[in-house]
């Protein structure tokens, strides 16, 4: 990586990109949501609603992994003794 590059996306370019895909998946998460609740609205027994809740599943399992792994990587030891 370049010095400039470097310089222009900040000290911790690596832990901003973490951040940003964890926020990103829990984003997914949140309009997978909005979506079943959109196809329930309309009719709960239409064939898509079994595709999106398993999208949900994983989407959320992923997410989870995520901010676990964010948190083990970049937490400090005081922060992880924080009730949550």
């Amino acid at each position: 990586m370049s010095v400039r590059k470097r310089n222009r996306e900040g000290r911790h370019p690596q832990r901003k990109r973490a951040a940003k895909a964890k926020d990103k998946a829990r984003e997914a998460v949140v309009l997978l949501e909005q979506a079943r609740a959109l196809i329930a609205e309309d009719d709960a027994g239409q064939p898509a609603i079994k595709h999106v809740y398993a999208a949900i599943h994983e989407a959320e399992g992923r997410a989870n992994m995520l901010e676990d792994w964010y948190r083990r990587t970049y937490s400090s030891p005081a922060e992880e003794n924080l009730p949550r």
